[in-house]
């Protein structure tokens, strides 16, 4: 989709033309949550600001981020990708935001290895065990069931249809971190719009910017348990996005698909027509 060196941590490049900061919205309670809005499409067209938000969890939110999203933003639908365990867990602060309508859509069905967050010490410490025998490779194996699996594709029809009957205000969408579910989620919905690959690659890496403190203090919890340090290419590998997780993911689709493109018509059933009705909203 998209080029960068590859390095321990994968490299961002620059917010894609249109975008400020990639979007990032200050909230005190989630460090990566994101306005997909000024994203450059191949037609030269852009998203619409205040409509589609990528984030990580929310069980954080202060009332003051609350006041942001609801009269600022204007916050209509959030869209929980997590699993059953995640969501009970951390659960979203539904009581606390009566006007806005939470749908849960697991992209997954349970625990998967680097992606979902259902740990106590027991099982981070099982999970880190598998990962270091080769993380990059354990990460490229598990992308592709965020696309191919049978909740992955129940989830996004469910999402997409959400998308086409959204009336006004803005949807938000976030997993655990912000950075797999949600980048994959996010990368389905930018690629529909027509945004180009490049910026959406972009996008997708951008978490590491915003995942920087999330690292410092998960190998500091890590190190204290004797789990990983900051230099465990684990820990990295578990934290970070990386191009080479996406093109793992997209090269999947097309082994069994052909392109993306076949896959978003036949499996999540986004017909032409279908997203011309996105562009005609989301664009401008």
């Amino acid at each position: 989709m998209a080029t960068g060196s590859q390095t321990d941590q994968p490299p961002v490049t620059k917010p894609a033309d249109g975008m400020t900061d990639y979007g990032h919205i200050e909230l005190e309670g989630t460090q990566n949550t994101r306005d997909q809005g000024g994203m450059l499409t191949a037609t030269g067209q852009r998203v619409r600001a205040k409509k589609l938000i990528r984030s990580d969890k929310l069980a954080g939110l202060t009332d003051h981020d609350i006041e942001v999203l609801m009269d600022e933003l204007k916050l209509r639908t959030v869209i929980d990708l997590r699993t059953e365990v995640e969501r009970s867990s951390s659960p979203d602060p539904i009581d606390r935001m009566p006007d806005v309508k939470f749908v849960n859509a697991p992209v997954l069905a349970g625990s998967a290895v680097g992606l979902t967050h259902e740990h106590d010490l027991k099982s981070l410490w099982e999970e880190f065990s598998k990962l270091r025998a080769d993380p990059i490779k354990t990460m490229c194996e598990t992308y592709p069931l965020m696309l191919l699996g049978d909740p992955a594709i129940k989830a996004f029809k469910q999402i997409f249809d959400i998308f086409l009957n959204q009336e006004d205000g803005a949807i938000l969408w976030h997993c655990s971190e912000g950075k797999d579910r949600t980048g994959i989620t996010s990368m389905l919905i930018l690629y529909v719009l027509g945004v180009v690959p490049e910026a959406i690659m972009e996008d997708y890496l951008a978490t590491n910017l915003f995942a920087r403190e999330k690292l410092k203090r998960a190998a500091h919890d890590l190190e204290k348990f004797h789990i990983a340090s900051k230099s465990d290419e684990a820990l990295i590998a578990f934290v970070s996005a990386d191009e080479r997780y996406m093109n793992a993911a997209m090269e999947a689709v097309e082994d069994k698909y052909g392109s993306l493109a076949t896959y978003v018509e036949q499996a999540l059933g986004i017909t032409p027509e279908k997203r011309e009705a996105l562009c005609a909203k989301y664009l401008f």
